[in-house]
C-alpha cells in the first residue's frame, strides 16, 4: 500500500494545528487534461494550479483518486519531517490558469476513498479540490 513505509513514533513533532486547519479549509483548483505518451499510450493529468503538482491516470475514473493520494502522500511525507508541505511551490504555469478559467466542463465531485497515514492527525480532511477539463 501506498502508505507502508510511514514511521509509527509517537514523541515526534508534526505539522502544527493551525496548518492543517489551513489545508482542511483549502479548495485546490486542477486542470485536467489528456496527453500522449512516447508509447501513444493515452493518460489523463490532473494539474494543481495553486501548487505545481501533477498526478496521472489511465482511466479518467481513477484520475481524481491518483491526484488526492498525491496530495495526502506529499502531506504526510512533510508532516513526517516536521516541514510545511506546500512551502516554496510555485504556482502552476500561467497557460493553466488560462485553460482553467476557459474550461466549461467541470468533473463530478466524489468521495475518494484513501487511507490516511497514521502521521496525520485524526482531525485531517482531505482538502477539496475542483477539477475542470480542458480536453
Amino acid at each position: 500500500m501506498f502508505f507502508s513505509g510511514v514511521a509509527k513514533t509517537h514523541h515526534r513533532r508534526i505539522i502544527e494545528p493551525i496548518q492543517y486547519q489551513e489545508i482542511n479549509l483549502m479548495t485546490l483548483h486542477v486542470l485536467v487534461t489528456q496527453e500522449k505518451d512516447q508509447a501513444g499510450k493515452t493518460w489523463w493529468i490532473a494539474q494543481c494550479l495553486q501548487y505545481d503538482i501533477v498526478a496521472q491516470a489511465k482511466k479518467l475514473s481513477d484520475l481524481r483518486h491518483e491526484f488526492m493520494r498525491t496530495i495526502v502522500g506529499r502531506i504526510a511525507i512533510c508532516a513526517e519531517k516536521n516541514i510545511d508541505p506546500f512551502k516554496g511551490l510555485p504556482e502552476a504555469p500561467e497557460e493553466c490558469w488560462k485553460m482553467f478559467e476557459e474550461a466549461s466542463e467541470t468533473l463530478e465531485k466524489k468521495e475518494i476513498p484513501i487511507r490516511l497515514p497514521d502521521s496525520l492527525p485524526s482531525s485531517f480532511v482531505l482538502p477539496k479540490s475542483e477539477m475542470r477539463m480542458a480536453c
